[in-house]
């Protein structure tokens, strides 16, 4: 006698509800795999922009505040370096390059960074794809992402991107200002993708003060004034002797990956309070899976205990009980992979709009972990379940 057959049977015959267990476990699945894909995609993808600047110098406050403005361009009300600071770095031997770097304006749903041309010069921090650096106060340089073509003339707007404007060149904006792009930096996966980079003195002289840091064809003296400055160390010693020395006064230096890995230890935190909840969702639907199945089966004791009385081995009717509540989690599974690749997609396209991060879904053999425990924990419930039903009296059963 073929288990599989009365097995086959009785998922038509009750398909509804085997299918409708299977998903809500499934949902639970998925939505548990989903949060490890983007949890280890957004990590990756932090590291790597959080790689490309060494050193970040700013007025004292949150480390937190000062990283998610330099690296992910999130507007912050950060309070001015005081002019010595420029001064005093740019004389230190240890310094190899000081970049300052100051956001505020915006050109449609992108935001302006205002910076000096060392920043696309030499691939250290950005490539150019396209055209060149900036040389002058009235060129821009945009990112791979923002919808311009070289050689559009835009204006600067005061105030934070706003998402559904449309950067049309020369409109009635509040700066009015025209600023050429001349140059495209090559993708970076980053928030930057999305930035309009202009000279940090455009800025000062749009809001009607002094330039920060004038270049070499503007004749005004630098003020020297901006909310960070990005300092590229000689040596890793250098770097820390940095770090150590501007950490008083009033001021900070925090190195980005290392806040990042502090500020991932709290999502790592969040993301295991997560775990414990998916985990618990399938725990309950896989006990109301395991009473579905145990209903199911009361309800076809009657023909379970004819099969006996005809012959039929416990063997067989072991099976055919461990056949019907394992297929609910095979069916889950089968349905979750494919259920949290569509989550983590889209999650993926909403914190690349959001934050601008490209987030890339990188299955791992750890991840087979939660399918497998979901499969182990319905192996145990199903052999429970078909022992409890093979061991039952037969003259009861046919009776009731």
């Amino acid at each position: 006698m073929n288990p599989w057959r009365l097995a086959a049977a009785e998922w038509r015959t009750q398909h509804g509800t085997f299918w409708g267990v299977a998903l809500l476990l499934a949902l639970a699945l998925a939505f548990a795999l989903s949060v490890n894909l983007v949890e280890r995609g957004l990590r990756q993808a932090s590291s790597q922009t959080a790689t490309r600047f060494d050193l970040l110098v700013g007025v004292a406050g949150s480390p937190t505040q000062l990283v998610l403005s330099a690296l992910y361009l999130q507007p912050q009300a950060l309070a001015l370096l005081p002019p010595p600071v420029w001064d005093a770095l740019q004389a230190d031997p240890g310094v190899a390059q000081l970049i300052p770097l100051a956001n505020g304006d915006a050109v449609g749903p992108y935001p302006v960074i205002g910076t000096s041309a060392a920043l696309v010069s030499g691939g250290r921090y950005f490539q150019l794809a396209q055209g060149r650096r900036f040389a002058a106060d009235d060129e821009a340089v945009i990112g791979a992402s923002v919808e311009l073509a070289l050689d559009d003339t835009i204006q600067l707007s005061h105030g934070a991107p706003q998402q559904h404007a449309v950067p049309d060149a020369l409109n009635d904006d509040v700066h009015a200002h025209p600023v050429r792009v001349v140059g495209r930096l090559a993708p970076t996966g980053s928030p930057w993708d999305r930035a309009v980079l202009v000279p940090v003195g455009l800025l000062w002289s749009l809001h009607a003060h002094p330039p920060a840091f004038a270049p070499e064809w503007l004749p005004q003296p630098p003020l020297r004034q901006v909310p960070i400055l990005l300092v590229q160390p000689r040596s890793v010693a250098d770097a820390y002797r940095l770090r150590q020395q501007w950490r008083r006064g009033g001021l900070m230096a925090v190195f980005p990956a290392e806040v990042l890995a502090e500020l991932f230890g709290t999502l790592g935190d969040a993301r295991q309070v997560l775990a414990l909840v998916a985990a618990g969702t399938q725990l309950l639907v896989l006990g109301a899976g395991l009473l579905t199945v145990t209903v199911l089966l009361a309800t076809r004791r009657h023909a379970y205990a004819a099969l006996r009385a005809l012959g039929a081995p416990r063997a067989y009717l072991f099976a055919l009980g461990w056949l019907l509540a394992m297929g609910v989690g095979l069916r889950a599974c089968l349905v979750a992979v494919p259920l949290a690749a569509a989550m983590g997609w889209a999650a993926q396209a909403l914190l690349r709009a959001a934050t601008g991060l490209s987030v890339s879904l990188t299955p791992q053999w750890s991840d087979l972990a939660l399918p497998g425990s979901l499969l182990l924990a319905c192996a145990i419930g199903a052999t429970l379940l078909a022992a409890r039903a093979c061991t039952r009296p037969v003259l009861d059963d046919l009776r009731g």
